[in-house]
C-alpha cells in the first residue's frame, strides 16, 4: 500500500463510493414510485384511496431512505477528512492539546 494512504482511510473511500451507487440506485427507485404516485392521483387508473395512501407512504419511506443515505455520506466524507488531516498531522510530528495548541 502507498505511503500516502492508510488502511482505513482506503477503506472508508471504498465505502463511500460504494454508498454514492447506492444513493443513484435509491434516488431512481424513489423517482419512479413518485411518478407512479402522481400518475394514480391525475389519471386515477381504478386505484382506490387506500392504494393512493399505499404508494404515498412507498414514495414518503423511499425519500426518507435517500435523505438518510445522503447523510450518512455527508458524514463518511467529514470522518474521511478528520482522518486525513490527523494522519497528516502526525506524518508531520504535529501535535496538539485539548486546547488546540500546539505540542512539541
Amino acid at each position: 500500500m502507498s505511503e500516502r494512504f492508510n488502511e482505513k482511510i482506503l477503506g472508508m473511500d471504498i465505502e463511500l463510493h460504494h454508498r454514492e451507487d447506492l444513493i443513484k440506485e435509491k434516488t431512481t427507485e424513489y423517482h419512479l414510485a413518485l411518478l407512479e404516485l402522481m400518475d394514480m392521483k391525475v389519471n386515477g387508473g381504478g386505484y382506490d384511496n387506500n392504494d393512493i395512501w399505499t404508494h404515498f407512504d412507498k414514495v414518503n419511506n423511499l425519500f426518507s431512505g435517500v435523505v438518510r443515505l445522503q447523510k450518512s455520506m455527508i458524514e463518511m466524507g467529514f470522518d474521511i477528512m478528520k482522518e486525513t488531516m490527523e494522519d497528516a498531522f502526525r506524518r508531520s510530528n504535529l501535535y496538539f492539546d485539548e486546547k488546540g495548541e500546539m505540542v512539541c
